[in-house]
């Protein structure tokens, strides 16, 4: 879990430069990356910059930034070799750069390499330029949602739901709840915190529409979702368990108090807001960073 990280120039919560890389169950909220002079390298990779392979499943990326007054790419995740995401969600994240410079990948933003991905949700991510959520070679192994496609080299696979934004269509709404603790902890010393995630809410598009085979040895879904819980749940009624698209599956219990609605669509401002029902995101931060700090504090006494 890494929470309100920063980077002068690439990876404001990690920078990997060095073999390969595999993140389960991880969670990246509020990194970020500023740079406010001119000239020299750009800003890239709000919670994560890989230069050398990255593969991430059941993993929430959500609230991270990029800033810079130059080129500025990848609010939540800058990649320039391969990388591989399998139920992973990535929302909220954002560009923020000078209006006459060129930023793009609000969400995702892919250099050279590329991109695969399955049952995952790419939606709600915003960028000052162009692409606010996906940039670079993305091509999909199946079940994922792109919000929105504008500017993105995305090629679409089975059972894809994809905000043709590049064909003249409306984005997707991806219907999430509020950045919230749905269940689960993972432990830090002697510490158990909070796992942050975007659980889907009634009427979201996300729901059953993973992989139809799965969970399985032929199916593409992890077995599990990023809290731990069994997937293929029957949430939309139909009599039939299927698994969800994003890092966690829908059940009943996750259901937020919505009130203005939750997720956001892509190209607003903000990714939208979610519903009141759910302790505030910076509360919860200030509690992790309380039990991380005292993880350092007893490391050093």
């Amino acid at each position: 879990m890494i929470v309100n990280g920063t980077g002068a120039a690439s990876g404001g919560g990690i920078y990997h430069r060095a073999g390969n890389l595999g993140i389960a169950r991880g969670v990246f909220v509020n990194n970020r990356v500023t740079k406010t002079s001119s000239g020299g390298s750009s800003a890239t990779g709000g919670a994560i910059a890989a230069i050398d392979p990255l593969s991430m499943s059941n993993s929430t990326i959500s609230g991270n930034r990029v800033e810079g007054i130059d080129y500025a790419g990848g609010g939540g995740l800058l990649a320039t070799d391969s990388a591989v995401l399998t139920n992973v969600t990535i929302t909220q994240n954002a560009i923020q750069a000078d209006p006459t410079v060129f930023a793009d990948g609000g969400g995702v933003r892919i250099i050279l390499g590329g991109l695969d991905m399955t049952n995952s949700i790419i939606a709600g991510n915003t960028s000052t330029s162009e692409s606010p959520d996906c940039s670079g070679n993305i091509v999909s192994s199946g079940y994922n949602l792109i919000g929105n496609n504008a500017d993105c080299n995305y090629t679409a696979g089975t059972g894809d739901i994809v905000g043709d934004v590049n064909g003249g269509g409306a984005a997707v709404n991806p219907i999430l709840g509020t950045l919230a603790a749905n269940g689960g902890e993972i432990s830090i010393g002697d510490d158990l915190v909070p796992v942050l995630t975007h659980a889907p809410q009634p009427g979201s598009p996300a729901i059953d529409s993973g992989d139809p085979l799965a969970p399985g040895s032929v199916g593409t879904c992890s077995s599990i979702d990023q809290l731990g819980f069994g997937r293929a749940i029957d949430g939309d009624g139909d009599g039939v368990e299927i698994c969800d698209m994003g890092a966690v599956e829908f059940r009943e219990e996750l259901i937020q108090d919505t009130g203005s609605g939750g997720g956001g669509s892509d190209g607003e401002s903000g990714g939208g807001s979610g519903g009141g029902g759910a302790l505030s995101p910076f509360l919860m931060l200030a509690g992790l960073l309380v039990a991380i700090r005292r993880r350092f504090s007893r490391a050093h006494t």
